[in-house]
């Protein structure tokens, strides 16, 4: 029996009989009128703390330091075959320089979503699930329609090629990217079971390689692989046999984590589910304020399992309102604040776990989302020299979730107004930046959801000219935060309902003709993107061509996929010849030509990756090409494949993927990014949120 074979036998065999250590399901009532009550005592079943970060191998294993999943090949402390162009694949690797005050910071972080949710315009869009799969729910449960990578080409030419790599000596990037591509790809649409071969990257010396296999099975989304991610998130003596180290590393329990939050998000076994959530709670009890990785990791995960709302009958697993109440439990603590989660950067996920948690609440759980909101409405109220300004802006962003545009007579009448006055204050006199940026934001998120009752949309007009105000009249960082917002704005508008005033449009096209800061030039285009302006187009290609800033000739590419702009394809064609040497334009650049290029366009596309000189035009090309999606583009990705470098296996991942949606959109919607934890986002750009 291989190996691979062995640890899915153990792991299937944990699966059924559930998690050793794991805390069995609770009824989590709270008492009194805390919010979800204190949560119980620790016992027994609570897993160990969390050991340390770097562990040793097993013995006979290669002598390899431990690295951080994504260090560059440069940076390895063993020799490696030299290799040109930019860093690992799964993610730039070299420190990032963005100011994190700025819009673009939360363009990096949303905007996938945004993308994903675009309109049908080019070949390479998927089948949506409603107006919920742009909240940032329902991604992972319809396979993409669209795509056009067809089945065949995937089972036939694509599966093959990244296993051959994956299955030979690749370095640590591009057997990274492969695993994590070979994920995307599903065992269905590959033709077969890739579960194991994920499974035997468990116990990689190399702990970036073994750490990229452990989000693969929870990209992957199969409920056999929950068992093996349980056993590594609870540090468990399986867990140490499974990745054959003495004790599992923090970033691999964390990534693990995350993993079982991916499968929780698509699961539709309802036992697994409830052991997913005896697994993570017990977690959210450890204190190691040194790193709260594995806590916030927990958190996060929490938010993603998609528990029922009531219990089905002859069933007692857990349902979701309990585990809203515990996690509340956790975000408060009782009136002495005993039982909250003690590190504020890891308290500072439980917000918006709360608030993706009641997302697709239907008419009968609007109480739920009353309470939630009226709760975290509280602690902004009252907690303000009591609570960190990571929390506090956490529930904003919360808040701009949870209400909505209704007015008078709707069921959230009373959170919809609390909620609009709260994050105007916050919008104009919070003395943090982040603070007053985030709320803008979440106004805008607010106002674009119509409620029910007389009045769906009561919020929209007085949002839209608070918005306006602030793009007329504020400091200049101010004016691109308030155009964003107007796109977020405008976008929640048109799928909901009428939209926003033309007026508007007229307002932010004639700042974009004044407009010379590549950073307010994005901001804007990407609005009028965001809000499907089509008649702003001529403006936007004029822009597109007279500007030379790599920064805003990206954002204005994407705002012209973004509102379907059909004539774009040739121009952004030619921007990428012109900057195909820059990596992230590239990205952005293919991104847009997939929204919008007939497939000529995107044949021509793939030719310049055909005949790409240079080791380095491939790289920064690859990824142009796997963005577009056009099938014939495939061909040029896989004579890429095995050559040393991790973009044409991200690429084909990307253009491949099994999902809707990319995976990394529901963890990057409308998350607190200003939260450095290592293995969520970090300043070296080596966290899940980094990873494609």
């Amino acid at each position: 029996m291989v190996a691979s074979e062995k640890l899915l036998l153990i792991a299937s065999s944990v699966l059924i009989a559930g998690p050793a250590l794991a805390s069995p399901a609770q009824s989590y009532e709270g008492t009194g009128s805390t919010f979800g009550g204190r949560p119980p005592g620790r016992g027994d079943t609570v897993p160990p703390l969390i050991g340390p970060t770097d562990q040793a191998p097993p013995k006979g294993a290669p002598s390899i330091p431990p690295l951080k999943f994504g260090t560059p090949p440069d940076a390895r402390p063993w020799p490696a075959t030299p290799t040109a162009g930019p860093g690992p694949a799964l993610g730039p690797g070299a420190p990032s320089t963005d100011d994190i005050q700025s819009w673009v910071q939360w363009w990096r972080f949303n905007g996938p979503s945004v993308i994903a949710a675009a309109e049908p315009h080019g070949p390479a869009v998927m089948h949506r699930a409603g107006d919920e799969f742009f909240l940032g729910r329902g991604q992972g449960r319809v396979a993409r329609q669209g795509t056009g990578i067809p089945t065949s080409i995937v089972r036939a030419a694509v599966a093959p090629a990244l296993l051959r790599v994956v299955r030979g000596d690749a370095d640590t990037a591009e057997l990274s990217a492969s695993l994590i591509a070979l994920a995307k790809l599903g065992s269905a649409r590959a033709g077969e079971p890739l579960l194991p071969e994920l499974m035997a990257f468990i116990a990689h010396p190399s702990l970036p390689v073994a750490e990229a296999a452990a989000l693969g099975i929870g990209i992957l989304g199969e409920d056999r692989g929950a068992a093996t991610l349980m056993e590594l998130a609870l540090d468990t003596p399986l867990g140490h046999e499974l990745c054959g180290r003495s004790s599992t590393p923090v970033r691999l329990r964390s990534f693990a984590i995350y993993g079982l939050g991916l499968i929780g998000a698509r699961s539709m076994d309802q036992e697994l589910q409830g052991r997913l959530v005896a697994t993570l709670l017990p977690l959210l009890e450890t204190d190691d304020e040194a790193r709260p990785d594995v806590v916030a990791a927990a958190i996060t995960s929490l938010g993603l399992t998609e528990l029922p709302w009531r219990s089905a009958p002859g069933q007692t697993s857990v349902t979701r309102p309990e585990l809203i109440r515990r996690l509340g439990g956790f975000l408060q603590g009782d009136a002495r604040r005993v039982g909250r989660t003690r590190h504020a950067h890891a308290r500072a996920q439980i917000p918006i776990a709360l608030a993706r948690l009641h997302q697709d609440a239907g008419p009968l759980n609007q109480g739920e989302v009353a309470e939630t909101g009226a709760r975290m409405l509280e602690l902004l109220e009252t907690g303000s020299t009591e609570e960190s300004a990571l929390v506090r802006q956490s529930i904003l962003i919360a808040l701009g979730r949870l209400a909505n545009s209704g007015g008078k007579g709707s069921t959230l009448e009373d959170l919809n107004a609390r909620a609009h006055a709260a994050l105007s204050r916050a919008s104009a006199s919070s003395p943090h930046e982040l603070t007053r940026r985030f709320a803008l934001i979440a106004l805008a998120r607010q106002a674009g959801r119509p409620g029910d009752g007389p009045s769906p949309l009561a919020f929209l007009e007085p949002t839209e000219q608070l918005l306006l105000d602030r793009l007329d009249g504020g400091p200049r960082r101010e004016t691109h935060w308030a155009a964003l917002a107007l796109g977020v704005l405008g976008d929640g508008a048109r799928r909901n309902g009428p939209g926003i005033s033309p007026g508007t449009r007229q307002r932010l096209q004639a700042a974009l003709r004044k407009s010379k800061g590549p950073d307010e030039v994005g901001a804007i285009a990407l609005a009028l993107g965001m809000m499907g302006a089509a008649a702003s187009e001529p403006l936007l290609m004029a822009k597109l061509q007279a500007t030379s800033e790599a920064r805003a000739k990206g954002h204005i590419a994407l705002g012209l996929g973004l509102m379907g702009a059909d004539g774009a394809a040739e121009p952004l064609l030619d921007a990428l010849d012109r900057g195909h040497r820059d990596a992230r334009l590239a990205d952005q650049l293919g991104t847009a030509l997939g929204l919008v290029a007939p497939p000529r366009t995107l044949t021509r596309l793939a030719s310049r990756l055909e005949s790409a000189s240079s080791t380095s035009d491939g790289t920064t090309l690859a990824l142009a090409v796997g963005r577009a999606g056009h099938r014939s583009g495939i061909a040029s990705l896989l004579g890429r494949l095995g050559e040393g470098h991790a973009q044409p296996a991200t690429a084909l991942g990307v253009a491949c993927d099994k999902d809707e949606a990319p995976w990394n959109v529901q963890l990057g919607l409308d998350v607190h990014y200003g939260v450095e934890i290592e293995t969520l986002r970090n300043s070296e750009r080596t966290g899940i949120l980094d990873l494609l």
